[in-house]
């Protein structure tokens, strides 16, 4: 269980930034030091780990012993990882329609049930892409102006005044970037009257920001409340209209390669893992909670070891 994950490169790759800044060293001192190619460096730094150019000319992705090799140097203590980053289709498709609604200032939609990696891929999304991304998550207890005002944190812009000031100081500042991303995560925790803001944002900023609305069951939702004429969600449905990424359930495949990327070659585990996990969340909670009950007791990650951790997930 040596895997780095990307949660970790990424904090490698600051911890790098950071060293270098403070301790005033040079790329290629550092290079040198922790014994690894410079152009390594650059493209850690760029966040690009996994499509460094090999000799060949394809992509491929930094060796963990490289990361290793730089944290030593830099002073970064690497802890016991028992998940990583994996591309399922779900992740991929997220990513697909973020770049989507930057790149062409149009809207996105994404849907999804509980636990299926909207909010991950989203904020995976976010790190390797902060420039010009601005991305809230919406709880039940926020009011239509904690959304606008926590946009606005976001943006940066003064939160003071009324809703339609600071809408509007929204707008204008984001306008005049290149290609700004906005992401409302969890959306169907908007109240009816947020709806009537995400519209008015949406007029000001068409053809000029892309805006991504992710969360679960709330294309249907907006159908059913358009359908019977609710303010404001015929025009929403309209807007959104043909723009949807739908969550697929997890497959046999996206367990396999979890399992491969984690190490794990018994095929009763793997079978354990894909009957009874519903979702990536829960996917997620079993083999981190039994890797480490496995690593700490010396017992074998098998079916018996998943029975009799996790009971409560026997279907």
């Amino acid at each position: 269980m040596n895997t780095i994950s990307e949660k970790q490169k990424f904090e490698i790759s600051e911890a790098i930034r950071d060293y270098m800044d403070q301790k005033n060293v040079s790329q290629n001192a550092l290079s040198k030091s922790a014994g690894v190619s410079s152009a390594y460096i650059t493209y850690i730094l760029k966040g690009e780990w996994n499509s460094f150019p090999n000799s060949g000319g394809k992509a491929v992705a930094i060796k963990d012993a490289t990361f290793n090799k730089l944290a030593l140097a830099v002073g970064y203590e690497i802890q016991q990882s028992y998940w990583q980053h994996f591309d399922t289709e779900n992740y991929k498709a997220i990513r697909l329609a973020c770049m989507e609604a930057r790149e062409y200032r149009e809207p996105r939609g994404i849907d999804g049930y509980t636990g299926a990696g909207k909010t991950y891929s989203l904020e995976s999304y976010v790190r390797k892409n902060p420039n010009e991304t601005y991305y809230i998550k919406v709880t039940d207890d926020m009011s239509v102006k904690d959304v606008i005002e926590e946009l606005g944190r976001k943006v940066g812009v003064s939160v003071g005044g009324s809703r339609y000031k600071l809408r509007r100081e929204i707008c204008r500042k984001v306008m005049n970037m290149d290609k700004p991303l906005i992401i409302i995560d969890e959306a169907e925790n908007l109240r009816d009257g947020s709806w009537g803001a995400l519209k008015a944002i949406y007029d000001d900023l068409e053809h000029r920001a892309g805006i991504v609305l992710a969360g679960m069951n709330i294309q249907q939702d907006i159908t059913r409340k358009a359908g019977r004429m609710k303010k404001h969600f015929p025009q929403i449905e309209r807007r959104f209209e043909g723009t949807w990424t739908f969550m697929n359930d997890m497959t046999l495949e996206d367990v396999s390669m979890v399992c491969r990327g984690l190490g794990i070659t018994v095929n009763s585990v793997k079978n354990w893992l894909f009957k009874n996990t519903r979702n990536f969340g829960s996917l997620s909670r079993v083999v981190k909670g039994a890797l480490k009950y496995s690593k700490e007791t010396g017992e074998p990650m098998d079916g018996h070891l998943l029975n009799s951790l996790y009971p409560q997930y026997i279907r």
